[in-house]
């Protein structure tokens, strides 16, 4: 048991390492392009096809 909850553990510090690497990754692209970042942010407002708002 306490080996797998320590494969969970690592394998879910694993995906935040990834996460914010991609985060500041985008931070670091949109930074000089504020014009495109609010075109991705207004489209991410929007509603899907299903009626549902994105998270």
């Amino acid at each position: 048991m306490k080996q797998a909850l320590e494969g969970r553990e690592a394998r879910f510090v694993s995906g935040l390492g990834d996460y914010a690497g991609s985060m500041g990754q985008a931070a670091h692209l949109y930074s000089g392009r504020e014009d495109a970042a609010a075109r991705d942010l207004t489209v991410a407002g929007q509603p899907l096809p299903s009626g549902r708002r994105p998270v």
